[in-house]
């Protein structure tokens, strides 16, 4: 089968089994990250269920990205690089939700889930990512992880500069970020 289908057929079906909520947070958070001037407007500009220019021009980008990258991922690791990257991109919202605070304190995703990881379902979590990590990717598994790293530490401290914490919406960027650097630590390494 052709590999640019197969790459598109599954980008599809991964934002249909997700039904698009990680684009979604992408796309919010760069419509306020990128229009707002001031943490009220940011999250306001967040909350607003219609999509701007910078949330439109990011999800263009984000899955024009994953297409790409997936469609060059060398045959022999697709599998794996594809499992590392759903495990790593998932993990992000641990840490995040573990350091940060909610940016808003009213209900919302990141609300009900900033500062409320246990320190325990930190290192379990971060145990069980490692381990699958290692088993998809062997002894290479280390240049996604230390990638992921880079990408959650480097969005976190973004949005605690930024808002003050974190929102739903800044876990669903984080997430396509750190999919997008895991690809694109496969193609490099094939």
């Amino acid at each position: 089968m052709d590999r640019d289908l197969v790459a598109l057929v599954i980008l599809i079906y991964l934002v249909v089994i997700t039904g698009g909520l990680h684009e979604d947070g992408l796309a919010d958070a760069a419509d306020g990250f990128g229009a707002g001037w001031n943490k009220e407007q940011i999250l306001a500009i967040m909350r607003d269920s219609r999509i701007g220019s910078y949330g439109a021009i990011a999800l263009t980008l984000s899955l024009l990205a994953r297409y790409v990258l997936l469609s060059k991922l060398p045959a022999r690791n697709f599998s794996a690089y594809l499992i590392a990257g759903h495990v790593l991109c998932r993990w992000t919202t641990l840490p995040l939700s573990f350091f940060l605070r909610p940016a808003r304190e009213e209900n919302g995703q990141g609300a009900q889930v900033a500062q409320r990881i246990s320190a325990v379902a930190l290192a379990f979590g971060t145990f069980f990512t490692l381990a699958i990590c290692y088993w998809a990717l062997h002894k290479s598994g280390w240049i996604p992880v230390a990638a992921t790293l880079g990408v959650t530490l480097l969005s976190g401290l973004y949005y605690r500069s930024q808002i003050g914490g974190v929102t739903g919406d800044c876990y669903g960027a984080t997430n396509q970020l750190t999919e997008i650097v895991v690809y694109f630590c496969g193609v490099l390494a094939g």
